[in-house]
This record gives structure tokens, C-alpha cells and sequence, in this order.
């Protein structure tokens, strides 16, 4: 079927979590995610030069870790969601220009390609994924896991090494009110999000991307006023840094604010570095460091400050994380996390959470 121009994935993930001290509670939950692609090469099947389709199913179970046990905002584990099956993408992407160019219409994960950082994706961490900076805005969030909205992505490779890459996405995802719904609506009063993204790359500097967000609708001020435009701005760099001690590292730095006046978190910064071959005897596994701290606007200080509440400045997370590839198909990864100020709150104490995940993989490819 893949040389015919269809190709099937699907991949079971499962975590077992435990907050071992400090958060809400001590307890332990199990999170699960299930995903099934299919994505269609028109050209091969029917002709369509530059034509794919692209069709993307999603389930999570409905434990929630970071909302009822560590009571952190980052979230722990980029899979804790509530329980749904949803029919999360839904695209046709056309190329033109010698493939220089494509435009993507559909449902569409805009982290899939906006503020998208291929050294940070071993971490577990939410906020390695997409910024909290950018992950917060919006009545549902942008159009992320695990809801998305009808979409209208354009990129073009403007050189070598330079591509720019812009959206026009429903500013509200699925129906907040009915999040086990799914939900493919457009509604004037909730208006777009417009999205813009330039990312270079070269062999001596790396991958240098920089991005910017703006909602066409207005949104409440933290403590009261006009109406406000949410938006913001981030940036981030990634590069494989050479050999130490016989290895490769990999490394990332990322930064991002948003509106101080709507937004809890006015800015966040994330760092990490990867290898691999930690050990001689399994030299596929990949191990890895990072830390993330948002920070928390003034706004959102002075506002919890009137409701009685005692915010701190920032929460930030430090993550551990090493990945085993048993064989093609299965993976299993041990990971730890200790938040500080989890929520940004400094009534709650820093909370420690261990976790192990496994990913059970299959493709036709």
C-alpha cells in the first residue's frame, strides 16, 4: 500500500505517574493516547501532482495528572487530556512552485510545524512541545493537541535554508463548554488566529526560528479595562553541537512572551540538550535534559493578590528523561520532573513526579 501511495501508522502510548511529594496530593494515574493516520499520495493513486490528503484519529483516557494531582499549569505529560476520540486532522495539502510552496486546508495541528523543534521532542514535558507563552492563549487554546480548528496554512521556501509559513486558524478549537464533543465550527464573534513563522537553517549556525501570534477578536484584561488583542512573539534555536566523550549532543533554547495584561504567563524560556549511546552497550537510547520557567505577568500577580490567593514570580520544571528503543516497534522511557511553585502558586510545594512511558508503534512503511 506505501509504494501505491497510502500510508497507515498508528501508535498506542501509555504512562504510569506517580507524584512521589509536594503538589495537591501524593497519588499515582495512568494516561494513555491512541493515534491512527492515513495519509493518501495522490499523485500515485489518482494523477493529482503535488495532492496529499491527510486524515488523523486521536483517543486519551481521562485521567488527569497535572490538573488534579500535581496541580501544575505547564502539565506533565504532553498526552494528559481529557477522554475523547477525536477526529484531530483532517487536511489536503497541494504544492506548487517546483514544491517551493504549499498550502495546507483542513483541520490542522499548528504546533505540527509552528514553534515545531525536533531536539526537544524526547522530552515529555508539555511546554517542550509548544511554549506555555504561546499554549495559554485563546478561550480553548490555540488549535493543539488535543483540539483543533478549521485552518488555512501557506509556506514557501524563500532560499536555501529560509522557509516562511503563515495560518489563518478558528480562534476557538472544538466547543469548551463540550470538550468531549468534536466539534468543526466558524463563528464571527470568536474570530481567527493568524500565525506567522520564519525559519532559517544552515550547517554552521543550526536552525533559528522566529514567530508571532495575534487574535483578530478582543479579550478580557486580568484586571479589568478595555478589551485587549491578545498576542505575542517567541523564538527559538536548535543544533546538533558535535561530539563529547565519544557522543553527539543536540541542544535547544527557546523564549516566548505574551500579552501581560491577558495573559498568567508574560514569558517563558526553555532549554535542553539530548544524546544518544549514553551507554556503549545501547548506543540507539537517547538521553536527555531540560528545563522550562514561565513566568508570571504582573497582571495575573496583582489579580490573584485581590481574590486572596499567594502567586510566586514563575513556576518552572526540570525534566530527566531516557528513552530505550527495545526493538522497531517498542519503546519504553523513565522520567522525572520536579516543578517548582507548581501552578505559580507559592501556597503549593514543589512537587516531584516519576513517571515511565511506553509507545507500541506500527507503520506500513
Amino acid at each position: 500500500m506505501a509504494e501505491e501511495g497510502i500510508v497507515l501508522e498508528a501508535a498506542y502510548t501509555g504512562e504510569v505517574w506517580h507524584n512521589a511529594s509536594g503538589g495537591l496530593r501524593q497519588n499515582s494515574a495512568y494516561l494513555d493516547n491512541l493515534d491512527v493516520t492515513a495519509e493518501f499520495d495522490m499523485d500515485a493513486l489518482a494523477g493529482w501532482s503535488g495532492t496529499k490528503f491527510f486524515v488523523y484519529g486521536l483517543y486519551n483516557n481521562n485521567n488527569v495528572f497535572s490538573e488534579t494531582i500535581v496541580g501544575d499549569a505547564q502539565t506533565v505529560s504532553n498526552i494528559d487530556a481529557t477522554r475523547a476520540f477525536r477526529l484531530y486532522e483532517a487536511w489536503m495539502e497541494k504544492s506548487f512552485g517546483d514544491d517551493r510552496g504549499s498550502i495546507k486546508l483542513g483541520l490542522y495541528d499548528l504546533n505540527s510545524e509552528f514553534d515545531a523543534k525536533e531536539n526537544s521532542g524526547l522530552f515529555i514535558g508539555s511546554s517542550h512541545g509548544i511554549g506555555p507563552d504561546y499554549s495559554q492563549s485563546g478561550e480553548n487554546g490555540p488549535s493543539i493537541f488535543p483540539s483543533t480548528s478549521l485552518a488555512a496554512r501557506l509556506q514557501y521556501q524563500l532560499s536555501d535554508g529560509v522557509a516562511m509559513r503563515v495560518a489563518v486558524l478558528d480562534a476557538v478549537p472544538n466547543d469548551p463548554d463540550r470538550p468531549k464533543r468534536n466539534v468543526i465550527r466558524l463563528n464571527d464573534e470568536e474570530g481567527a488566529l493568524l500565525a506567522a513563522e520564519l525559519d532559517m537553517a544552515s550547517d554552521s549556525l543550526g536552525r533559528l526560528g522566529v514567530g508571532t501570534w495575534y487574535y483578530t477578536s478582543e479579550t478580557e484584561t486580568l484586571l479589568g479595562g478595555p478589551d485587549r488583542h491578545n498576542k505575542g512573539l517567541y523564538a527559538f534555536w536548535e543544533k546538533t553541537l558535535g561530539s563529547a566523550g565519544g557522543r553527539e549532543w543536540n541542544a535547544f533554547l527557546r523564549a516566548g512572551f505574551a500579552d501581560s495584561k491577558i495573559n498568567q504567563f508574560s514569558q517563558s524560556f526553555q532549554a535542553g540538550a539530548t544524546t544518544s549511546g549514553l551507554f556503549a552497550a545501547r548506543p540507539d537510547d537517547e538521553f536527555g535534559f531540560a528545563v522550562s520557567r514561565a513566568v508570571n505577568s504582573n497582571a495575573f500577580e496583582d489579580a490573584a493578590l485581590l481574590a486572596g490567593d499567594n502567586p510566586s514570580s514563575h513556576e518552572t520544571v526540570f525534566e530527566l528523561t531516557y528513552r530505550m528503543a527495545i526493538n522497531d516497534w517498542i519503546a519504553v522511557q523513565p522520567d522525572i520532573q520536579y516543578t517548582v511553585n507548581p501552578g505559580g502558586v507559592a501556597d503549593v510545594k514543589d512537587a516531584l513526579s516519576l513517571g515511565i512511558r511506553f509507545e507500541i508503534g506500527f507503520s506500513n512503511q
